[in-house]
């Protein structure tokens, strides 16, 4: 079982302020280590809204491209097919 990261970044906090270090490096350190945790966490939850929001534009684009493409060949206006058929090809 892997432990949630946030609740893991909480674990330490409570740790960083119970520990008991002469010199408070210990504590520096994993007080530390929570913050870059929860930073990471938010970075990495934008990121998958990010590719959430590409992954909706790509399959729109698709979506669109397949349309256009029916409709040109549909319409006769491919110009390949158009040059072939001129030349005949």
């Amino acid at each position: 079982m892997i432990t949630e990261t946030l609740v893991l970044a909480r674990a330490l906090r409570i740790l960083a302020a119970d520990i008991i270090s002469e010199d408070g490096i210990a504590n520096t350190a994993i007080l530390e280590a929570a913050e870059r945790l929860e930073e990471l966490d938010a970075t990495l939850s934008m990121q998958m809204d990010i590719n959430d929001v590409n992954i909706e534009t790509i399959t729109k684009l698709r979506e669109e491209n397949r349309r256009l493409n029916d409709y040109i060949a549909n319409a006769g206006l491919d110009p390949l097919t158009n040059h072939m058929e001129a030349n005949g090809e």
